[in-house]
């Protein structure tokens, strides 16, 4: 696997049926037409070499944005694969995201519940209305879990570098209700709660690697396909992580965004 050697594969969790990844910033989920390295491939990679087959199977279960960090299930077996599936669209199956902000929050939690249309030609989602034949209704709830306050332009960070928009930087738990392209982006963004590097969707530029925005998906709930068990995964939880061509990580989701996007 071409490439593969150069880069990390951090692993929360591994049994003959499950993979269970930290994904980073700036890569995709899945192959596609780019050359750069996605995470699918990495983990084929990673399959092949453990396995000493060529092409060891892999199922992508659900996927997050290429400049979007957090926690992915992926199969190792199609009966997996098929249950995993099944479960994206039940309450077993959840997410929970972390995101930095700007604008003017408008209390310390709230429900944002709508209707998102995507348009495939310019790959964006937009909030629309329930009468547009092409619209899906989209639901979400946040809260906020830290703040950083304004002063002398300049957020209260010893980490921070970035000046500090209007109204601060907001700190977001955020639980998703349906699944929606770009869903958190739209409705956060549309709400006057832009994600922070997320220039696309109205966001404050800030210093970091290019592509990424600052949202993580920081814990990862389902039934395991086999035994039945409801597991948690979260981006924090090193206890047992493994790395796969490089070392663990201990930084937290909020940290991760702090320190890759420099806030």
């Amino acid at each position: 696997m071409a490439g593969y050697s150069n880069q990390k594969v951090f692993i929360l969790y591994e049994d003959e049926h499950l993979l269970v990844v930290k994904k980073p910033f700036g890569m995709e989920s899945q192959r596609g037409k780019s050359f750069a390295m996605d995470q699918e491939s990495l983990l084929r990679g990673y399959l092949s070499s453990k396995t000493k087959t060529d092409n060891p199977y892999l199922a992508v279960v659900h996927r997050l944005d290429r400049p979007v960090a957090g926690v992915m299930v992926y199969a190792k077996t199609k009966k997996a694969a098929a249950d995993l599936s099944a479960q994206l669209q039940t309450e077993n199956f959840s997410k929970k995201y972390e995101a930095v902000v700007s604008g003017i929050v408008p209390a310390c939690e709230g429900r944002l519940e709508g209707y998102l249309t995507a348009d495939k030609r310019t790959g964006t989602t937009s909030v629309s209305s329930k009468a547009d034949p092409l619209a899906k209704k989209a639901v979400l709830t946040w809260k906020e879990i830290a703040r950083e306050e304004v002063k002398s332009g300049e957020i209260l960070l010893p980490y921070a570098s970035n000046p500090s928009p209007e109204g601060g930087w907001h700190f977001l738990s955020i639980v998703l209700e349906t699944g929606r392209h770009h869903q958190i982006r739209a409705q956060l963004s549309h709400a006057g709660m832009p994600i922070a590097a997320d220039v696309r969707y109205g966001g404050a530029k800030v210093h970091g690697p290019r592509g990424a925005i600052a949202l993580c998906a920081a814990q990862l709930s389902f039934r395991h396909p086999i035994t039945g068990k409801y597991l948690t995964f979260s981006w924090n939880d090193d206890t047992n992580i493994t790395a796969v061509n490089g070392r663990g990580s201990d930084i937290t989701a909020v940290r991760l965004i702090v320190e890759e996007i420099r806030l």
